[in-house]
């Protein structure tokens, strides 16, 4: 039992540690900085939330469920030379889905 929460107690303070400074802003923000040529990449994750870097090296993160199906949109931002990046999103992750056993 004590390994279990070791473990979990371990795995928080590293993702902790692992985690940047994120800007939460709107999704017209993150439409306007594309627009002015301010992006450098972008993680949409499967629950529809975006994570982009600028140029500078500052993180922002916005929600827009829609960049999941349009598709179009997506490859014209490929086209302008942001890498796109699909990842699965946090609360998938298996110890996420290991701790909701534990405490049902």
């Amino acid at each position: 039992m004590y390994t279990i929460i070791a473990l979990f107690i371990y795995l928080g303070i590293s993702s902790l540690l692992n985690t940047q400074d994120v800007t939460k802003i709107e999704y017209s923000e993150l439409v306007q900085m594309v627009e002015n040529n301010e992006i450098l990449s972008i993680e949409i994750d499967d629950s529809g939330y975006i994570r982009a870097k600028s140029k500078d090296g500052i993180f922002y993160k916005t929600y827009a469920p829609s960049l999941l199906v349009d598709q179009q949109y997506v490859y014209g931002l490929a086209n302008q030379g942001i890498e796109i990046k699909y990842v699965k999103s946090f609360g998938n992750s298996w110890w996420v889905t290991l701790l909701t056993i534990f405490y049902r």
